[in-house]
């Protein structure tokens, strides 16, 4: 997919500051807790009797162990509220680009969603004892507004001519669709959603993983 593997190369640059700040933060709350609890300790060690030391270093451990959790939770929490907000600001990015190379990131998407579906319709004649099920001829490709007012001639031209190809028609629906950049194609039964946040949603799926362990190791 043109442009995808430059955008998420720059999730990690973008969400590094963030990780930093939250990573921080976390463990400050622990030290701040810890501090805390050593004080009360001591001023409870100087005011009761050596029985009690026992159960001062057992609030002590459990102070610990609370403070660990809290900053646990608080890193899980940090780890997600970065990802969706690195995953999201690469959907933006997407969407700004210049109409050129939006126009060629979808045309290459519409190519790869063809060419699977064509796969799948294959596969589905190989497997039909009963000659029951039969492919479609003609695809409808739907785009949001604001994909069609940039560039929803040359890429429905772009796109007619590729499924042309395949001995397939695609018809424009004069419905816009509800959805934040790329495309709906509607192939018989089946409903391919190719907008930028389901491509993206695709992509987190295949690089959640290598990002968690740049930013957090």
């Amino acid at each position: 997919m043109n442009g995808i593997d430059k955008i998420t190369a720059a999730i990690t640059s973008d969400a590094e500051r963030d990780a930093e700040r939250i990573v921080s933060e976390a463990n400050e709350t622990a030290f701040v807790i810890i501090e805390d609890q050593k004080k009360r300790s001591e001023s409870l060690r100087r005011s009761i009797n050596a029985r009690t030391e026992k159960e001062r270093a057992e609030i002590d451990e459990r102070t610990r162990s609370s403070a660990s959790l809290l900053k646990r939770n608080r890193m899980l929490e940090a780890k997600s509220e970065i990802l969706d907000s690195a995953y999201e600001r690469a959907v933006q990015m997407l969407l700004d680009q210049s109409d050129d190379d939006y126009y060629k990131m979808l045309t290459g998407i519409f190519k790869a969603t063809v060419d699977d579906q064509i796969n799948a319709e294959q596969t589905a004649l190989a497997h039909d004892t009963y000659g029951e099920y039969a492919a479609p001829e003609k695809y409808i490709l739907k785009l949001d507004r604001d994909t069609d007012a940039r560039i929803g001639d040359r890429f429905y031209e772009s796109a007619s001519g590729y499924a042309a190809q395949h001995g397939k028609k695609v018809e424009r629906s004069s419905e816009a669709v509800d959805i934040r950049g790329g495309f709906v194609l509607v192939c018989g039964e089946v409903e391919l959603s190719c907008s930028i946040p389901v491509l993206m949603s695709s992509v987190r799926s295949d690089t959640e993983s290598e990002v968690l362990a740049k930013l957090f190791g």
